[in-house]
């Protein structure tokens, strides 16, 4: 009898680690397959947006070497009619701000601050938005990453012009040993965080996350009456 139990008792162990096994194997695996999808839906992201800033680039060559310099050609026909002549010069202008906002001029070789400081003075100019840049950034992040950086901040700025009924907007970029901490803040309205991204027209909102994770980053995105607050952690290694 004690021998009969002995045995159960060793027959109910055996089974349950066999369970317990079972289950961490079960979870290994389902947590492989969970960080594959993921690993793999960040590439296709990655290149998603690789292919679309081919693009972007190559229309915004398109305006600036074709219909721009067709405009000038009409400009100089034009030299007897001056109201025709400052209206084209009004649509080249236009077009070449599309133009910039499609691909910011000669950014591989002017980099990220620069080209935000161009951006800076555009959207003052046009918008009156008083935007300020502090940073101590030393420029060691690749052109990839800068290049996204540019367009969430890009993004944030016409989400701010749109929707905020803001006068000021900050932008800081700070350089640490692991990477950089990007941080832009306005003085608008604010709106509702959670309510704003199960619409869908938040489109611009999920851009932002996106383009973070893509750098191999996170943003964190706050928002109240008195401002909007979008944090971003890049980490100097991504991939």
């Amino acid at each position: 009898m004690y021998e009969q139990q002995q045995y159960n008792g060793l027959l109910f162990l055996a089974l349950v680690i066999i369970c317990i096994s079972f289950y961490i194997y079960s979870f290994k695996q389902q947590k492989a397959q969970f960080q594959k999808r993921n690993k793999q839906a960040r590439w296709f992201t990655e290149k998603l947006f690789e292919n679309s800033e081919k693009e972007r680039k190559r229309i915004a060559a398109d305006l600036h070497d074709g219909v721009t310099q067709e405009l000038l050609a009409l400009k100089s026909t034009l030299q007897d009619k001056p109201e025709l002549k400052s209206h084209v010069d009004r649509i080249i202008n236009e077009i070449r701000s599309v133009s910039r906002d499609l691909h910011p001029v000669l950014f591989e070789k002017v980099g990220l601050l620069l080209s935000l400081e161009q951006m800076t003075e555009r959207i003052l100019h046009v918008h009156g938005l008083q935007l300020n840049i502090d940073s101590n950034y030393r420029e060691s992040m690749p052109t990839d990453v800068e290049l996204q950086i540019y367009r969430i901040l890009q993004e944030a700025l016409s989400n701010t012009i749109k929707y905020a009924d803001a006068l000021h907007a900050w932008i800081e970029i700070t350089e640490h040993p692991n990477g950089l901490r990007v941080t832009i803040e306005d003085d608008g309205k604010g709106f509702n965080i959670k309510q704003k991204l199960q619409q869908g027209d938040a489109f611009g909102l999920h851009n932002i996350l996106e383009r973070s994770k893509v750098c191999g980053g996170e943003a964190k995105i706050t928002s109240s009456p008195k401002g909007t607050k979008i944090n971003i952690q890049i980490p100097k290694t991504h991939g």
